[in-house]
């Protein structure tokens, strides 16, 4: 089975659920965000959630644990995807996700060039 078909089918799923729920899709995509980041900055913890030997509830229950604060929808989202084996995608999954969300929400991602320092105030602003 073709991988990035997988990851896409997933981050389809989810993107749908919060977009059925007008307000989650906000949500699901700040908090997808910042678990991509960490699945991205820290090896340990991208080791971990793949490690095929370590048990479903343990990977279950750290990342309960860590993401307490994350929407109900979205820890049972990353349930499913280890319950069906899928650990291996999960970056793929959140970065098709992410794709999708931004591409659902029209935003856009711009590089800007200056000739002088750009005051730390405006590099996020939306």
């Amino acid at each position: 089975m073709n991988t990035g078909l997988v990851s896409i089918r997933y981050a389809k799923a989810l993107l749908q659920t919060g977009i059925e729920k007008k307000e989650l899709a906000e949500v699901f995509y700040n908090q997808a965000n910042n678990f991509f980041l960490i699945l991205n900055e820290s090896k340990e913890f991208d080791d971990f959630i793949k490690n095929p030997v370590i048990k479903k509830s343990q990977k279950k229950q750290t990342v309960r644990h860590i993401f307490s604060s994350f929407h109900e929808i979205l820890l049972n989202f990353i349930e499913v995807i280890i319950d069906n084996q899928r650990e291996k995608l999960i970056t793929d999954i959140f970065r098709d996700f992410l794709d999708m969300y931004r591409k659902y929400a029209g935003i856009k991602n711009i590089t800007v060039y200056t000739a002088i320092s750009f005051d730390n105030k405006y590099k996020n602003r939306t």
